[in-house]
């Protein structure tokens, strides 16, 4: 049987993967943001809820949330701007699976995104 640990470092590596278009995300995930898979785990044992263990995660359980759904974030590339906020630890908490899909891609409060508008081009 597969650790918590490794399922939930193959399912951020999945989503991540899933997510980039201008980048291939060649090696762990863990090296393009400011924690680790433990500092994951931590982080997220610290906000369950009643009745929210590592057996049951994923399918049916709780889930991986972000705050801020990932399609309201702007980047494509994980030196984008928005990849950093969109995976940062402030951003992720476990949510029970249904309440995610009701959560759906709601947004809890404002937001400003951010726009990595090149200069080439603009200036004569």
């Amino acid at each position: 049987m597969i650790s918590p640990q490794k399922r939930l470092h193959n399912n951020v590596q999945g989503s991540m993967n899933s997510d980039i278009i201008g980048d291939i995300l060649g090696g762990s995930w863990v090296n393009f943001v400011d924690f680790t898979s433990e500092d994951l785990m931590s982080h997220m044992e610290s906000l369950f809820h009643d009745g929210m263990d590592w057996s049951n995660y994923g399918r049916g359980g709780w889930v991986m949330d972000h705050i801020t759904p990932k399609a309201k974030f702007n980047y494509i590339k994980v030196s984008d701007f928005d990849f950093k906020e969109c995976w940062s630890l402030s951003n992720l908490r476990p949510l029970w699976e249904l309440d995610n899909i009701r959560k759906s891609q709601t947004l809890l409060s404002p937001m400003q995104l951010h726009l990595n508008l090149s200069m080439k081009g603009l200036v004569r």
